[in-house]
């Protein structure tokens, strides 16, 4: 059965359609715009199906944004802090104190800001295929001039070119229903708006200020928001984890969704608070060690930078792990970006 959709409404007068199934820990699904449908996204068959596994772990919250979907569409406003104050809104709306956030490409830096704003109600920040700049995702679609006069001079073309080749997925039939989605959940002056705003969007000041368990998720073949902008996303967000799966698949539905769920309420379960900058501070040489490990440099590559021995590089870098609390180079290379320690041209 679909679920029963509901309206919450924001300090400023907006509508937001949004529904909420399953039981246990609220799982705040965050709206992806321009993909904002919630009435018709639950009927394509591979998203409503992950939707209803999620809820078999946790209560699924899920809404559309200002613009899109069932929820208000006039005026159209884009801006983060509209986003924002939609979350709110719906957060308010099912009297929830403490929730986790999945947050998924468009969705995902009104989430970081959110995160960064309300850290008392957020227990746990999950990203897939995000980012804290628009330029980022700019930068990985060709011919974005292209794109743009593609919305105004055919619609429908779009529509079918932005779900099916821009993101790839591999399957047509979730491809079909996305194209339909998207002619559904948003109209074209808003579409571009939306994609108007994008150059604009920066949310890298707020990432810095997070201070909760926050997990940033990619699959290593992805192309758009692939590796490296996941690695960079990581790196702003203080003791942030990443965790790279296996595919193609920009879609966390589609090819082995069930590992997706695995990560999520693995991570969801947890109640470890998020490192926090070490309390114990680090050598000049373990200083220098951490930066060119976050570098890329290998352990015979800093001893001979530093003219040190490789055992002595790994009790070096066994001392850095202690004391920042890392679980590994990511984590270590997430701490020394943090803090100002990494070589930005070389990386």
């Amino acid at each position: 059965m679909e679920p029963t959709i509901e309206y919450a409404t924001t300090v400023d007068g907006r509508r937001i359609a949004c529904f909420a199934i399953g039981e246990g820990k609220p799982f705040l699904v965050a709206a992806t715009p321009p993909w904002s449908h919630v009435q018709q996204e639950f009927r394509i068959p591979a998203v409503g199906a992950w939707i209803r596994q999620l809820a078999q772990h946790m209560r699924v919250i899920r809404y559309d944004c200002r613009g899109t979907g069932l929820s208000d569409r006039e005026p159209v406003d884009f801006s983060i802090d509209a986003q924002v104050r939609d979350m709110e809104a719906v957060a308010d709306h099912y009297v929830i104190d403490s929730f986790a956030i999945w947050a998924s490409i468009g969705g995902s830096p009104a989430s970081v800001a959110y995160a960064a704003k309300h850290a008392r109600r957020v227990s746990h920040l999950l990203l897939w295929g995000a980012y804290a700049r628009g330029d980022w995702l700019i930068k990985k679609i060709p011919g974005w001039d292209a794109v743009m006069s593609l919305i105004v001079d055919n619609w429908g073309l779009f529509c079918d070119v932005y779900a099916q080749g821009a993101f790839g997925w591999p399957e047509s039939d979730t491809a079909a229903g996305y194209a339909q989605l998207t002619r559904d959940a948003i109209t074209q002056d808003a579409m571009l708006e939306l994609a108007r705003l994008l150059p604009e969007v920066d949310v890298t000041d707020a990432a810095r200020a997070i201070r909760v368990p926050a997990l940033v998720m990619v699959r290593d073949r992805s192309v758009y928001m692939g590796v490296d902008e996941a690695r960079q996303l990581a790196s702003l967000i203080p003791g942030a984890r990443l965790l790279i799966l296996d595919g193609v698949a920009e879609a966390p539905f589609l090819e082995d969704p069930d590992s997706v769920t695995t990560a999520i309420v693995d991570f969801v379960a947890t109640d470890a608070p998020a490192p926090r900058p070490a309390s114990v501070p680090l050598t000049e040489r373990e200083r220098e060690v951490l930066r060119l490990l976050a570098n890329g440099h290998t352990g015979k590559e800093i001893g001979r930078e530093l003219g040190i021995s490789v055992p002595t590089v790994q009790r070096h870098i066994a001392n850095i792990y202690a004391k920042i609390g890392a679980r590994g180079r990511v984590d270590a290379a997430a701490y020394a970006f943090a803090h100002g320690m990494v070589d930005r041209e070389r990386s």
